[in-house]
């Protein structure tokens, strides 16, 4: 029920951000502006350093919700790209040729990156089916995730089990 409330959190975080700097550094201002004409003339000085440090501070403070924000959406596409990426390891080690002689003929493939390729996604591949014995992959968006989902975390198209 609350699932869609969560999707896209990093971006929800960031707007957040973007919105309690709004909000904090227009208090700064308007703060300043009642204290400067509420004081008078002779505590000015304070009401100026509102005026100029309380939107600084509500900017730099924004900064850490914004990068947390940051750091989960990049984490999402970092998951996208793996998931993508052995994707593709996994359809050229089933096109890949079986001997050396057959990889040096065939045309469109590079032998020391290929054998490069075929290693690292050998090693992988044996790590990520032990990981992930409980996931689902989206048929909308191919977005691997738990088994236990009924929509997708991405997308929110229905899985099936």
């Amino acid at each position: 029920m609350f699932e869609s409330w969560y999707a896209d959190i990093g971006k929800k975080i960031k707007s957040l951000a973007v919105w309690s700097f709004t909000v904090e550094a227009l208090g700064a201002i308007i703060t300043g502006l009642v204290f400067l004409f509420d004081w008078g003339i002779e505590d000015a000085w304070w009401a100026l350093l509102i005026l100029i440090f309380g939107p600084i501070i509500a900017f730099v403070g924004s900064w850490v919700l914004y990068g947390f924000g940051d750091l989960i959406d990049n984490t999402d596409k970092n998951e996208s790209n793996t998931a993508a990426i052995l994707m593709i390891l996994r359809k050229s080690e089933n096109n890949t040729p079986s001997t050396k002689t057959e990889k040096n003929t065939h045309k469109n493939s590079k032998v020391s990156h290929q054998d490069d390729i075929s290693h690292i996604s050998l090693n992988y591949d044996n790590i990520h089916r032990e990981a992930t014995k409980e996931k689902i992959i989206c048929p909308h968006c191919n977005f691997e995730q738990s088994a236990d989902r009924t929509v997708c975390f991405k997308c929110d198209a229905p899985l099936t089990k």
